[in-house]
């Protein structure tokens, strides 16, 4: 089953300032870890340097087409970015407990457990994700809206 996961250069020579951190590794590998349950067919999980934003995103493309995809990307100092579905956040400081959140974040997405309200004019996409430990709001603050009056989108699991 390993042979699905790919360490991904976009066309270009990576030079010694470009190659992945060990925190970059280390979350490649929490991914990977936190998804062996599914098999290539169902999600596939690639590593590759994102030239515009001088970070390596570990990037997580589920086949069923209504769960949600995952972006995430380690700084190089304390911050992580998390891109679910069309909603982006960030985790810092990078901390002890920062692995064990991006690990429930995946656990929950690929179990179907989150939903957006995406953004609009006035702001960025916000979400929920539904995790055993309760629910975690993420992403733009938004109004002050109860949360059923946007239209909102829950996404499929990566496996039925």
């Amino acid at each position: 089953m390993s042979g699905h996961w790919e360490l991904l250069v976009h066309t270009q020579r990576v030079q010694p300032s470009m190659q992945p951190s060990a925190t970059d590794l280390e979350v490649l590998d929490l991914v990977r870890s936190a998804l062996n349950e599914y098999g290539e067919d169902i999600v596939h999980v690639s590593h590759n340097w994102g030239s515009a934003a001088g970070m390596w995103f570990v990037e997580v493309r589920p086949a069923n087409t209504r769960a949600a995809r995952i972006d995430i990307a380690f700084d190089g100092d304390d911050l992580i970015n998390i891109t679910v579905g069309e909603t982006w956040f960030e985790m810092f400081p990078f901390a002890d407990g920062t692995l064990d959140g991006i690990r429930t974040i995946v656990a929950a997405v690929a179990a179907g457990g989150f939903e957006e309200v995406r953004g609009s004019l006035f702001g960025e996409g916000r979400g929920r994700l539904y995790t055993e430990t309760g629910t975690w709001r993420v992403g733009a603050l938004g109004l002050p809206l109860p949360w059923r009056l946007p239209p909102r989108r829950r996404y499929e699991p990566y496996a039925s």
